[in-house]
């Protein structure tokens, strides 16, 4: 029996062997072997920050990393090896470039340090300014603005007060002029000073109106924003009550509390003139704005998501006329993060109009819980309509997807496990990656979490692995690499194929746990940086591609391509834009200096699905085709002429071309159906009239006559029907049955889809109440948070309570 049992183990064990060898036989081959290089080093801390220096937009000339020690790190060979700076630099928090890249500014606690070589060489600012942040000039290299707090704010024994002022330089921070004083929150910029006829000596701010006071005590309802064109020699524009604003090509959003009795309401304004005159961004809604998330602003329109109640959770996107005067509803339940405020609604890069979002379902109970039930959609006419994603035709192991499922893909809640929210970039025209489920609904289970990966902009999906990745695209969109989140792992796995298929390889021989993937701003080398955690180090490798051996692409490797909707229809826009871009499937590469020829844009007929509906319109629940009259829109009056009507005006029919689109109206009967017909105005004649001095009606005085004449038949129409149903018996009992009772009436408001209330959270809506402050002026991609909101809120001078840190706003990719 004792031989048997031995004999057993015996052959357990070689079978346990025989299983171990044979599953690292089946082990990934070393990067190395595929000349794939890969080289490893360790930082004193996680990463904080990377900066790429380019001497033109394709050459890396060097990279620089802070980590959260405080220390920089200087590559100057593509992230091959990095040198710790500290001999130069001590106790960094912040790297900021300047116009020209070989100037950067390096801000210390108590210091600041400059390179005018890209770090070759570093200059110490003796300075006594405690600066916080610095904003470099657009156009002006050697120009700059300085925010700094004074000694107060972090000495209590220190003498004054504390508050947060602006410095000018002009000379790389040799010396700095005080220029404003008690701004708030780093609410400062140039805006594109120098740049699309702005004044070259350009600067917003915002700051309070005190002095002999500490600053952090102060309430952000005395704010205002200012603006000079001379550099502080004079102030040519003020707006009181201004809490943030944003900035781009001329535009400029201003976030401003509005009094409302002795309560505050929140308001967001637009200028399309550099911020010479503002218009009021009007929402169809009745209710009321907690804060506003500034989704995109590219392709000649605002795309502005709204948080209508206090806790933020979801908010509906708007989408703006060209002036971003009128607002249209472009998605209701538009996923949102509270603390960030950024919304899951997103542009796919490189490609005009087709747009990405993550929507709460409306019918849950409710759905601001963590557990609502969400889906994710594509709009290729600029969020005119909406589309579920069309699933894989079957996954990796060849199985069909479930029936009715679609692809749900995960937004910017799990950007901190390195998710990229709907991942595309610019010069890789198509291509998405993203990490999500195919089921009915979007669930965040990361068992259940695989990446896909679409070639033709969101229109179909393939799966590309199991399980959640990390992922970059670079070499315009011809190579990816991804690693898998939520494990420690030794492998990475890469596409040289656009995607159409991966392969898998060994970077380490110690595991670690990927954070992020990046690669230079402009997509177009061979090179990526991969960090994350071995146990408590901090571990980074650059992957280099180099001497992988691929061949240059030649021209038999490119394709003409043209983007379509779900139906097949490739006129987006109202035109239809072909790209010269490589083929799925061509293994090859462009050489970084590579060149796309701009694509070929050719007109076409104006047709339905180039409208979108109008402001206080929305459409059908039935039918996205027709657009009915909004029933949040409150007293809001949709056909109502503007203000300075003089003679006539463009009275809507519920719809309206898409901002930005450029479709053909001749030969349009869609374009004469939808576009808003003239209407006179209120009081005007209607006619050319006659002439001579004598009297006659006008067309407006005979329009009231007999509009006056009909209301006195009607009513006494109604009053006779009336008093012969009170009246007379057999009238009454011959028309009762027929009347509608609250029942069917009841039954009648069911048909139409449940809708989601604000007011139903139990929120009072008339009063602005503390920790209800707005909470998100900019999202942009993926990313940081910069908070300036920190502790304080905009409340009335009355309310009392608790103070709660949010974030007001929040920069992520930098996009604008």
């Amino acid at each position: 029996m004792t031989w048997l049992r031995l004999t057993s183990a015996v052959l357990v064990g070689l079978f346990v062997l025989l299983a171990i060898s044979t599953v690292n036989s089946q082990s990934a081959p070393s990067c190395s072997s595929m000349n794939v290089n890969v080289a490893e080093q360790t930082l004193d801390g996680p990463i904080q920050q990377i900066v790429w220096v380019n001497s033109t937009d394709t050459v890396v000339e060097a990279i620089f990393v802070l980590t959260q020690a405080r220390t920089v790190y200087r590559s100057a060979n593509h992230g091959k090896t990095f040198t710790a700076q500290s001999a130069a630099l001590h106790d960094i928090t912040k790297i900021v470039q300047s116009a020209n890249p070989k100037i950067l500014y390096f801000i210390g606690t108590n210091a600041l340090w400059t390179t005018e070589d890209q770090g070759e060489h570093y200059a110490n600012i003796h300075t006594s300014l405690r600066i916080l942040n610095i904003a470099a000039h657009p156009t002006q290299p050697t120009w700059a603005l300085g925010y700094a707090e004074t000694a107060k704010c972090t000495d209590s024994s220190r003498s004054g007060y504390c508050h947060y002022d602006l410095y000018l330089t002009q000379n790389t921070g040799i010396t700095w002029t005080l220029v404003a004083t008690y701004v708030y929150r780093d609410q400062f910029g140039w805006g594109d000073a120098g740049k699309d006829n702005v004044a070259e000596k350009n600067v917003y701010w915002i700051s309070y109106n005190a002095k002999d006071i500490d600053q952090r005590v102060l309430d952000p309802y005395n704010l205002q924003f200012q603006r000079t064109r001379d550099l502080f020699h004079t102030i040519d524009y003020k707006r009181e009550h201004s809490l943030a604003f944003k900035f781009y090509q001329r535009a400029l959003l201003l976030a401003q509390l509005i009094p409302n009795g002795g309560d505050v309401d929140l308001a967001l304004y637009a200028s399309l003139d550099a911020g010479d005159t503002f218009v009021h961004c009007d929402f169809p809604s009745a209710f009321k704005e907690y804060g506003y998330t500034i989704v995109d602003l590219t392709e000649g329109a605002a795309f502005v998501n709204v948080a209508h109640d206090a806790q933020g959770l979801y908010g509906t996107t708007y989408e703006s006329d060209s002036k971003m005067e009128k607002f249209s509803v472009s998605l209701q339940h538009v996923k949102r993060q509270a603390r960030s405020g950024r919304a899951d609604f997103k542009r796919i890069k490189g490609l005009e109009g087709i747009y990405m979002a993550n929507q709460l379902d409306v019918n849950d109970d409710d759905p601001t819980n963590d557990d609502a039930r969400g889906y994710s959609l594509v709009s290729f006419d600029k969020g005119g309509r909406w589309e579920k994603l069309s699933p894989p035709a079957t996954d990796l192991n060849n199985q069909p997807p479930c029936d009715g499922c679609s692809l749900n893909l995960l937004g910017f809640d799990a950007s901190h496990r390195g998710t990229k929210a709907f991942y595309s970039r610019n010069n890789a025209p198509g291509v998405i990656v993203a990490s999500g489920v195919v089921g009915k609904w979007l669930l965040d289970r990361p068992d259940e979490v695989n990446t896909f990966m679409s070639y033709d902009a969101g229109m179909s999906w393939t799966e590309a692995a199991k399980g959640e990745h990390i992922y970059e695209i670079n070499n315009f969109g011809g190579l990816i690499l991804m690693a898998k989140t939520f494990e420690a792992a030794k492998d990475i796995r890469f596409s040289w194929n656009q995607g159409a298929s991966f392969t898998a390889c060994k970077a380490a021989n110690t595991p670690f746990e990927v954070v992020d993937i990046v690669s230079a701003p402009s997509a177009t080398d061979l090179v990526f940086l991969v960090y994350g955690f071995r146990g408590t180090q901090t571990v980074i490798f650059q992957v280099d591609f180099s001497n992988y051996g691929a061949r240059q692409c030649s021209d038999t490797d490119y394709e003409n391509w043209s983007p379509s909707d779900v139906r097949g229809d490739q006129c987006l826009m109202g035109q239809r834009i072909t790209y010269l871009r490589r083929k799925a499937g061509t293994e090859c590469f462009n050489p970084v200096t590579h060149q796309y020829p701009l694509p070929n844009a050719v007109p076409c007929v104006c047709k339905r699905e180039d409208f979108m509906c109008d402001y206080c319109f929305e459409p059908s629940p039935l039918d996205q085709n027709v657009c009915l009259r909004s029933p949040v829109c409150g007293d809001k009056q949709a056909f109502a002429p503007p203000a300075d009507c003089k003679t006539t005006y463009m009275k809507t029919k519920g719809y309206r071309l898409i901002p930005g689109n450029k479709c053909l109206a001749k030969d349009s009967g869609e374009y004469a159906k939808l576009m808003p017909e003239e209407a006179p105005c209120p009081g005007t004649p209607t006619g050319k009239g006659g002439g001579g001095g004598g009297g006659g009606l006008t067309g407006a005085a005979v329009f009231g006559i007999v509009l006056l004449t009909l209301f006195a038949v009607c009513a006494i129409c109604v009053a006779g029907t009336f008093l012969l149903y009170r009246f007379v018996p057999a009238v009454h009992d011959a028309v009762e049955p027929h009347l509608p009772t609250a029942a069917t009436a009841e039954s009648l408001f069911a048909m139409l889809p449940k809708r989601r209330t604000p007011d139903s959270s139990g929120q009072d809506y008339t009063v602005l109440t503390v920790g209800s402050e707005p909470q998100s002026l900019l999202d942009d991609d993926a990313g940081g948070d910069d908070s300036v909101f920190g502790d304080a809120q905009p409340t009335s001078t009355k309310a009392k309570g608790k103070n709660k840190s949010t974030s007001f706003l929040d920069d992520d990719e930098n996009m604008f």
